[in-house]
């Protein structure tokens, strides 16, 4: 019995706070601008003031312009040129030839033949004459001389004192040219002793040529 009439009791505590509880919170939601008008506001509350916002501006570049360069109508003045004068300088000196001296090469040695055979090639052409004037090509003949040579080089011997003729044929008053008198004296027929250039030249041959010629037959 006592444990029920607790129970009742405590149902009853607690109906009666759901009560008082719903009251309040009634009267507190119906009049809000009443309750918000009686309380004056604290004076110890501070209105926050907004932290500021570091911003980070990024500078734009300017566009960069192309300088256009501006072109004027004013003349370009072309420089003259002006001549300098010439200071005369001394003539150079002309370089001297120096003049180098051929080395001797070995000549080769002709035989007689050769010898003969060109001496006769150079004499084609040659004149011998017993006055002047002296011909383009030849000589002029000295019959004393002449005579001379015809002792001395051994023509006496073959062809007689006066050149009548002896071993060898007669020469006086011959009808011979010269080059023929030369040609058989380089290159001789029969027995004839050969005359090369170094043992009777041709200037040799025309003084006894002039000799020879001038003799009675």
């Amino acid at each position: 019995m006592t444990r029920s009439v607790f129970s009742h009791g405590v149902w009853l505590a607690l109906v009666l706070l759901l009560v008082g509880c719903a009251g309040t919170a009634s009267q507190a939601v119906t009049s809000p601008s009443a309750s918000t008008a009686a309380s004056p506001p604290s004076p110890n509350v501070s209105t926050p003031v907004p932290s500021p916002t570091s911003t980070i501006t990024t500078p734009t570049p300017a566009p960069t312009t192309a300088s256009t360069p501006a072109f004027t109508d004013t003349p370009t003045t072309v420089p003259t040129n002006t001549l300098a004068a010439v200071t005369p300088t001394a003539p150079l000196a002309t370089p001297t030839a120096t003049v180098v001296p051929p080395t001797p090469t070995s000549a080769v040695k002709l035989t007689v033949n050769q010898i003969a055979a060109t001496a006769v090639a150079e004499s084609i052409g040659e004149q011998c004459v017993a006055a002047p004037p002296k011909p383009a090509k030849g000589f002029i003949g000295d019959p004393v001389r002449g005579k001379m040579l015809y002792s001395q080089r051994g023509c006496i011997n073959c062809h007689g004192e006066q050149a009548q003729g002896n071993v060898g044929p007669k020469l006086a008053g011959t009808t011979l040219t010269f080059e023929a008198v030369i040609h058989q004296l380089r290159e001789p027929r029969g027995v004839m002793q050969r005359y090369l250039p170094k043992d009777q030249s041709d200037a040799d041959e025309c003084d006894v040529y002039i000799y020879v010629k001038n003799l009675k037959s």
